[in-house]
C-alpha cells in the first residue's frame, strides 16, 4: 500500500486539482468535503499524513488539527494546514507541521508534503 493522504477540503475545483496532483505523484488520496464527513471517518484513519483546509462551512481546520495532536491514535502524523485566508505570521498559533498558502506553486506543494512524509 502506498503513502496515504487524508484531504478535507471544500472548495470541489481546489480539492480535485490536489487530489490529481497528488495522485500523479503515486500518492493514495483520500478527500472530505467537509469537517463532518472527516471527522465521521477518523476513527478509521490510517493515513500518512492530513492536510486541512483552514476555513470550512461546518468547521474550523486549526481546531481539527488540534484534535488530531491531541489524539494518541494521530498525534504523530504530520498535519498541514492550508489556506487562502490565512496570514502566515498567524501559523504559530496551532500545532500543525507546516503550512501552506493558496494559491499554491505546485512544485512547492509537492515538495512540502515529501518533506513530511519521507
Amino acid at each position: 500500500m502506498g503513502t496515504k493522504i487524508m484531504v478535507l477540503e471544500d472548495d470541489p475545483d481546489i480539492r480535485r486539482v490536489i487530489a490529481l496532483i497528488l495522485l500523479r505523484e503515486r500518492f493514495e488520496v483520500q478527500s472530505y468535503a467537509s469537517a463532518t464527513a472527516f471527522l465521521n471517518e477518523i476513527s478509521d484513519m490510517d493515513a500518512d499524513l492530513f492536510l486541512l483546509d483552514v476555513k470550512l462551512p461546518d468547521g474550523n481546520g486549526m481546531d481539527i488539527c488540534n484534535q488530531l495532536k491531541q489524539d494518541s491514535r494521530t498525534r504523530h502524523i504530520p498535519v498541514i494546514m492550508m489556506s487562502a485566508h490565512y496570514n502566515l505570521a498567524k501559523a504559530g498559533e496551532f500545532i500543525a507541521d507546516d503550512f501552506i498558502c493558496k494559491p499554491f506553486n505546485i512544485t512547492d506543494f509537492v515538495d512540502t508534503i515529501r518533506k513530511h512524509i519521507a
